[in-house]
């Protein structure tokens, strides 16, 4: 989620609160490893083509160490095309392409 939406539109991000309920419960670390370099329209408003277009390159990769992660789960609140889920892998994917990256999403819509 980009920094405007959490913190000026939204105030919480969804995702970010389940993962860390989730990850607490199970005993494994929550990370940031990308974060949303430009704003793009909530994709919930936007077609399956479009979409993929809104966030075609709007994740940056933050974190850089990770020779020791084998595998990687995204959460998600929601997901209709997983273009969220493609994106994030694709962004992580470009330098670390070892790591298995599994997604987690609450609700399929």
């Amino acid at each position: 989620m980009h920094f405007v939406r959490k913190h000026f539109i939204k105030g919480y991000n969804q995702a970010e609160i389940l993962a860390n309920y989730l990850w607490e419960k199970l005993d494994l670390s929550v990370i940031e490893l990308c974060k949303k370099r430009k704003y793009t329209r909530p994709q919930a408003w936007l077609d399956r083509k479009k979409r993929l277009k809104n966030l075609d390159n709007s994740f940056v990769s933050v974190v850089d160490d990770l020779d020791s992660v084998e595998k990687i789960i995204i959460v998600d609140d929601i997901t209709t095309t997983g273009s969220t889920l493609e994106e994030l892998a694709s962004c992580i994917k470009k330098n670390h392409p070892k790591i298995q990256i599994y997604g987690l999403v609450l609700a399929r819509h």
